[in-house]
């Protein structure tokens, strides 16, 4: 019987036989991976997601258990915050998708981009486009941009290309200074996130058109981001009708 100890994040977990639980761990060698928690002794510990824990395991070709786990840390303020909630379990989704991290961005990076979200230092909106990016480029996506003189005005889906156009029917609209960002995400590490800002809007029209890459080009799709639609739809009907009062 061989034992083996890492380091991870949990990003998932669900009950399993009323006692025990399913973790699914991010591991610090950058794969997610899922295994048995057997909870039910009087030294059971609370495990959170997001919480980062040292475990002991067996590894079993179905499914590995935890014989041991200690709890490190774990991030209070974006489990505090229904937002930071909604958008970090958009990210936690996309990462059990593709089951790995390492191709994306390190370990390490993903760790210093909870940590920043978690204390206010960059907006979890733009952490989430900055995440997909990251997965397209893995995948091997490249954006293309048309040579224009001026500026962009949208994304040429038939021919897969920024452009200047507007006439074409499957152009999606999108404003220079979006087009630029785009760019700057996917090629610079997490520290560029803390230098930009974006409104409501327009983070709005950048996830929702990195949303549609990511599916056209890989087939993701995930639950938790039609989740954050509708809540925010929701949010937003309320405001008007409050403002109108």
């Amino acid at each position: 019987m061989i034992s083996t100890i890492k380091k991870g994040i949990v990003i998932k977990k669900f009950p399993y036989n009323d006692k025990h639980e399913i973790l699914y761990i991010l591991l610090e060698t950058g794969t997610v991976t899922n295994f048995f928690y057997e909870n039910g002794a009087r030294n059971k510990k609370k495990i959170n997601i997001l919480s980062h824990v040292n475990i002991i395991y067996i590894e079993r070709n179905g499914l590995n258990k935890i014989i041991n786990i200690e709890l490190e840390d774990s991030y209070n303020s974006i489990m505090s915050d229904l937002k930071l909630q909604m958008y970090i379990g958009n990210i936690l989704e996309m990462l059990i998708i593709v089951n790995t991290i390492s191709v994306s961005i390190s370990y390490s990076s993903f760790e210093q981009l909870l940590y920043k979200i978690d204390r206010n230092n960059i907006d979890v909106e733009l952490a989430s486009a900055y995440f997909i990016c990251k997965i397209l480029t893995s995948e091997g996506f490249k954006f293309k941009y048309k040579k224009v003189k001026n500026y962009y005005t949208g994304y040429d889906f038939s021919k897969n290309i920024f452009t200047n156009e507007l006439s074409q029917p499957m152009i999606y609209t999108l404003t220079n200074k979006l087009v630029k960002l785009i760019h700057i995400l996917s090629i610079n590490n997490i520290d560029v996130l803390e230098k930009i800002t974006l409104n409501k809007v327009e983070y709005s029209q950048l996830l929702d058109f990195l949303v549609k890459v990511l599916k056209e080009y890989t087939g993701i799709e995930t639950k938790t981001y039609k989740k954050i639609q509708e809540i925010e739809c929701m949010l937003e009907s309320f405001e008007r009708k409050k403002d109108n009062e």
